[in-house]
Parts: C-alpha cells; sequence; structure tokens
C-alpha cells in the first residue's frame, strides 16, 4: 500500500502557500508513476504557484517494490532509522507487515535522496547493491592512495540511458 497526503507549504523565496504531497509510502505496483517521479527526482521538488521557483523537500519515506522483494528506507533521522531497523529486524525474524507475501526482502536504509534514487535504479538494473559498495570503497581508497589532499564527499554510481557508467565523486571541498 501507498501512504501519501497533501501538506501546504510556504514557498521560501516570495511566501505564497501551495500545495505539495508526501508520500510516507511507495508501493511501486500499485504507484508506477511515484517511482518515475522519484527516480526523475520530482517526488522530492516543489513549484511554487505563483514564483515558479523549485524547492526541494526533505521528508523520508518507504520505497517498497513487492515483485523484487525489496524495500528501502529513506531515513532523514537517528530516531527514524532506529524505528525502522527495529521494524526490519522483526521482518527478518519472521514478522509480516500488512500486504505482504513473504519476509524474504531485501531491506536497506539510506541517509539521503541522491541514496535512494541510486539503490532504486541499482536494483532496477539487477545489480547487487553490495558489490557497487564494495567497488565505491576501493575506488575512494584508490583516490586517497593517489591523492591523499582530496577528501571525498559522496560518490555515487552515474546511469545514462538505464546503463551504469562510472563513478561520480563530490568532494567535500
Amino acid at each position: 500500500m501507498s501512504l501519501k497526503n497533501a501538506q501546504k507549504i510556504k514557498c521560501p523565496d516570495c511566501g505564497t502557500d501551495g500545495d505539495f504531497t508526501i508520500w510516507q509510502s511507495i508501493n511501486t505496483k500499485l504507484n508506477p508513476q511515484a517511482k518515475e517521479d522519484l527516480l526523475s527526482g520530482k517526488l522530492f521538488a516543489y513549484t511554487c504557484p505563483k514564483c515558479k521557483k523549485v524547492h526541494y523537500v526533505n521528508y523520508g519515506l518507504l520505497y517498497h517494490q513487492m515483485e523484487k522483494q525489496l524495500m528501502i528506507y529513506y531515513a532523514i533521522s537517528k530516531e527514524d532509522e532506529k524505528e525502522i531497523l527495529d521494524t526490519f529486524a522483526k521482518m527478518e525474524n519472521g514478522d509480516m507487515l500488512p500486504g505482504m507475501e513473504s519476509t524474504d526482502y531485501t531491506l536497506r536504509v539510506v541517509h539521503s535522496q541522491n541514496q535512494l534514487r541510486e539503490k532504486a535504479y541499482i536494483f532496477d538494473m539487477g545489480l547487487d547493491d553490495r558489490v557497487v559498495e564494495i567497488m565505491k570503497v576501493m575506488t575512494v581508497a584508490h583516490l586517497s592512495q593517489t591523492n591523499p589532499d582530496l577528501e571525498v564527499g559522496d560518490i555515487f554510481l552515474e546511469i545514462t540511458k538505464g546503463k551504469p557508467e562510472r563513478f561520480v565523486i563530490r568532494l567535500k571541498n
């Protein structure tokens, strides 16, 4: 089941109120458009009805692909993360959530909107996200050895036309 609610948001630029949909959970089978909006970046984007400026709204949500038995939770706080990890631990011990047919799920927690999008893409391509994460660690280790002055902020798998291309690195400075 997908859960969402409409909220009023005040534009930080002009102060105009507008409607925005916040998703608590997305079931990709029931709401394929929400999945597309997540992948394109539109899901968190609020466009002011008056000044037309785009602002990104930060909120946690559960991404659920029933057909792949995949759940990815975007935690925006330590409390959210603890709560979902407790729920995931119960699932791993055999407790099923409403609407689940099995407890044999891949369960992940991420800490940014970009990490959520990346994981969704990785699983859509049939890749093992653990291998991707190991490759990231190896890439950062190599970069640290060859350029010790550089500090890596984020590293993401760049996906072009549905295919993994290379890693993109954002430096801390």
